[in-house]
């Protein structure tokens, strides 16, 4: 991108920098095509493409948790232990890590999750509540 369109930018916010630590994005999902993306898009105008994304206090918890299963599939691809994982246990995987989060951050409270697929976009926040592992199953069932 040219200078100009930063210059332009930074003007516009009276040509004060903003604190990057307290700057967040927007989360946008998009089922063009019946191909589901997700997209992280900053206030500078930057947009990058994910796999998954999370917002929030316990964001960095999250973080290292989905880090550390990383490591683990890395390490079962390398023996040949590895396969492509379904739609259900990334919902489980991602539902844990917020758990994580929870216990750990006292800021962190209430669950969300929207899951996008090529069939739709479906937003979970209604169905999840105390019942964590009923619940998580009756979401898990509408993806296999």
């Amino acid at each position: 991108m040219e200078i100009s369109f930063y210059l332009r930018k930074l003007k516009r916010m009276g040509r004060r920098l903003p604190d990057i630590q307290e700057t967040s994005g927007i989360i946008l999902v998009t089922r063009f095509n019946k191909n589901p993306k997700l997209y992280t898009c900053f206030p500078l105008g930057g947009v990058e493409e994910r796999v998954w994304t999370c917002a929030g206090s316990g964001d960095k918890k999250i973080s290292e948790y989905m880090q550390a299963l990383q490591v683990m599939f890395e390490a079962r691809d390398y023996t040949g232990n590895s396969s492509e994982p379904e739609t259900k246990d990334v919902i489980r995987v991602g539902l844990e890590a917020v758990r994580r989060s929870q216990s750990q951050d006292i800021y962190s409270h209430g669950l969300d999750m929207i899951v996008c697929t090529s069939k739709g976009i479906v937003d979970h926040y209604a169905d999840l509540g105390d019942d964590f592992g009923k619940k998580l199953k009756k979401i898990q069932k509408q993806y296999k």
